[in-house]
């Protein structure tokens, strides 16, 4: 839903060799609609369509394995967000395309929603004086939060971090800066 028209409205700059499914079904349903050629698996996509890269857009519950798996293929992957759950399975995969030589990419959409992009223009008017640090407050979290303070400051940031605090069970305290 996301990719695809993205892909298809750019013919002169992206060609889409293929597509696997999860099921046979849905592979049809796919190929029918869009006349674009389905594969058995990846590892036949890679093989016989040869692309440049690919594009992981599956259920968030099988991002990091479908990932790690990929990596195997030696083909840069552009991967949706969460990469995965946890920070340790985040690891395994920069840890995994590191040793491999591998390119990962993640999309980060959250600085393109409405309400951010209302907040950037508001910074673009220059009513707001130049910004040179931002802080969250715990109203977006992790790697989404700092997507959008990376796009509050003018120029590139020297250092962003995400901390994590548990006080107890039921309790948790996002730090974003």
């Amino acid at each position: 839903d996301i990719y695809l028209p993205i892909l298809q409205a750019q013919p002169e700059r992206y060609e889409i060799v293929g597509f696997t499914a999860k099921s046979p079904d849905g592979a049809h349903r796919f190929e029918s609609g869009t006349g674009i050629c389905s594969f058995a698996n990846a590892r036949e996509l890679v093989e016989r369509g040869r692309p440049d890269f690919l594009i992981v857009a599956v259920p968030d519950r099988v991002s990091e394995a479908t990932t790690l798996g990929l990596l195997d293929l030696n083909v840069p992957i552009l991967a949706e967000t969460p990469l995965a759950w946890s920070a340790a399975g985040v690891k395994k995969i920069i840890d995994k395309a590191t040793a491999d030589g591998a390119t990962v990419g993640v999309a980060e959409q959250f600085p393109l929603l409405p309400l951010e992009q209302f907040r950037q223009q508001l910074i673009n008017t220059g009513v707001f004086g130049d910004i040179y640090a931002t802080f969250n407050n715990f109203h977006s979290y992790s790697y989404h939060g700092i997507a959008q303070l990376r796009r509050y400051l003018n120029g590139k940031p020297i250092q962003a971090r995400s901390s994590d605090f548990d006080f107890g069970p039921g309790t948790k305290k996002w730090q974003i800066g």
